[in-house]
């Protein structure tokens, strides 16, 4: 059979329909046996080779007309062949079975079955590349160790006045800013100097992140205010995606913030206070 002409291979009962060209140059030694010049000819109803896994052919003299196809039967799994017929088309493996080892696995031992060298070389890498793959991951994943998060108390200490300060939080990527609270504080002086002057002042603590500024806490002082005055801010969580530096000013008083820098799983409270925004 030097020409190339249509053939059958009824694998486990499902019929592929390929050319012996095909299976001839695939190198796989079993059809090479079975279609050679070593090989018996496929003609009338006969063992293509001796032995009980040898092929049955099936035709008869008057199937030889050109074009007539000869039909292979093997007992094999079909899903598998069609895998295997795939490869002998394109020399590379299917791609949903170069992602699934088992598939390979059983490609592998079809493969040795046919004596294919190729193919089961070929399954041998995909399946090698994905275990170092997974092994990599795996390794990248252990060696991802997520820092504890920073808890920061800032006060100013301005001393003037007409009081004012500023200061700044470094907030990596992918970490969080979570401000638990946030105070204006007036001093015992200042107080006696408001009390003097019986004047009225406005404070406020503003944040500014991504260049938008939120007022943390507003409070009008009045003169008849005594002692020391503390304002609480509500709890917030700030996450700018990038790598930010959230500025904190005040204007009439200094202030004071207890905050948290770290990631969303380290900050205590967080998950708690969230879920309770969310209710």
């Amino acid at each position: 059979m030097s020409e190339d002409t249509r053939i059958l291979i009824n694998a486990g009962g499902r019929v592929f329909e390929t050319s012996t060209t095909t299976l001839k140059l695939s190198g796989a030694g079993y059809f090479e046996a079975l279609l050679g010049d070593t090989g018996t000819q496929m003609r009338g109803r006969k063992r293509a080779r001796p032995g009980d896994d040898a092929p049955e052919v099936t035709g008869s003299a008057e199937d030889d007309a050109p074009g007539a196809p000869r039909e292979i039967f093997i007992d094999r799994d079909p899903d598998v062949f069609a895998d295997v017929l795939r490869y002998m088309r394109s020399d590379r493996l299917p791609a949903a079975a170069a992602k699934d080892e088992d598939r390979l696995e059983d490609l592998k031992a079809e493969a040795e079955f046919l004596c294919y060298d190729a193919l089961s070389m070929a399954c041998d890498a995909a399946i090698d590349a994905m275990r170092a793959a997974e092994a990599a991951a795996a390794a990248a994943a252990a060696a991802k160790v997520i820092p504890e998060a920073r808890n920061l108390i800032i006060e100013t200490q301005a001393e003037t006045d007409d009081y004012g300060d500023d200061a700044s939080i470094h907030v990596p990527k992918g970490q969080v800013l979570y401000v638990v609270s946030a105070m204006l504080i007036i001093s015992q002086p200042l107080q006696d100097l408001f009390n003097a002057q019986r004047r009225h002042k406005g404070a406020f603590l503003r944040l500014e992140a991504c260049g938008k500024p939120m007022i943390l806490v507003q409070h009008w002082l009045k003169s008849e205010l005594g002692g020391f005055d503390v304002m609480h801010g509500i709890r917030l969580c700030f996450s700018g995606g990038e790598e930010e530096e959230v500025k904190l000013s005040s204007y009439g008083l200094n202030f004071q913030i207890n905050a948290w820098v770290g990631h969303p799983s380290k900050i205590p409270g967080l998950a708690h206070a969230q879920a309770q925004l969310s209710a």
